[in-house]
């Protein structure tokens, strides 16, 4: 599946897209079990981000709360439950500790038919080999951009995304932290898209209450927001403690009347 049919379809009826990130087996198999199968009945979710659990080789992105949700998940997942194919689009957060073990191409081997997008946890400065061999096993490969890319810098990320493909807007520093003001978020995606129009953008980083998501919904151009660092803290108390956080974060995707949001170009065929 194209990531972006999610957020096309979340924009028809007024809101934005919405992507949440868990960790199978985090705090437990059984609320893992439980949270997963919920939100994949849950029209609000438009993607289910997923990783392989992992206790070593984090990136200076992930924040204390995410590295001791994965070396926990490392306890309880098993590989059923990380490589299950769910009835919502996936996208697949790889940490470069598990592209060491496995290998990319053999990531993407064991991934193909599973995850329909696949995104780098660490910083790699050309992202070319990953992208084509990605594609080869029907992966998308997301991109990431913030707004402390440069212009020159953003034109060459772009040129490494799929027609119509999805865009990561880093829309703070790290994981957890607090975010940009919305109008060098709008500046970063106006960039973006003065090269590429058809790309569909979601912001991650820092995006933890409702408020913070009714802001982001003010932001020109942006089709969708993650929730993170701060879903994996209300997990931890249990999956009914984030079901009632999500239906907070639920009741704020609507659109402003007055936002000025412009809908990504649907891609072609789809």
């Amino acid at each position: 599946m194209n990531l972006s049919e999610p957020f096309h379809k979340a924009k028809k009826e007024g809101r934005l897209g919405l992507i949440v990130y868990t960790i199978p087996g985090f705090p437990s198999a059984a609320d893992s079990n439980e949270i997963i199968g919920w939100m994949q009945r849950t029209d609000a979710v438009s993607i289910i981000e997923n990783t392989v659990p992992v206790s070593k080789g984090f990136s200076d992105h992930a924040n204390a709360t995410i590295r001791a949700a994965h070396t926990a998940a490392t306890k309880n997942a098993t590989e059923a439950m990380v490589y299950e194919r769910w009835t919502k689009p996936s996208l697949c957060v790889l940490y470069q500790s598990t592209s060491d073990e496995m290998g990319f191409e053999g990531v993407c081997q064991r991934a193909s038919g599973i995850f329909d997008g696949m995104i780098l946890e660490w910083s790699e400065p050309n992202e070319k080999p990953y992208v084509d061999i990605a594609n080869k096993h029907g992966i998308e490969l997301v991109q990431c951009i913030g707004p402390w890319h440069t212009t020159e810098r953003i034109g060459e990320i772009m040129q490494n995304v799929r027609p119509g493909g999805l865009v990561y807007l880093m829309s703070a520093e790290m994981t957890g932290a607090d975010l940009f003001d919305n109008d060098k978020l709008a500046d970063c995606i106006a960039r973006a898209r003065s090269f590429r129009p058809d790309i569909v953008v979601a912001a991650g980083f820092g995006v933890r209450t409702a408020d913070h998501v009714r802001t982001l919904a003010r932001v020109r151009g942006l089709d969708g927001v993650i929730i993170g660092t701060e879903f994996l803290r209300q997990i931890e108390n249990g999956a009914a403690t984030a079901k009632a956080y999500l239906q907070e974060i639920f009741a704020a995707l609507p659109l402003p009347a007055s936002s000025s949001s412009s809908s990504a170009t649907s891609p072609k065929g789809a």
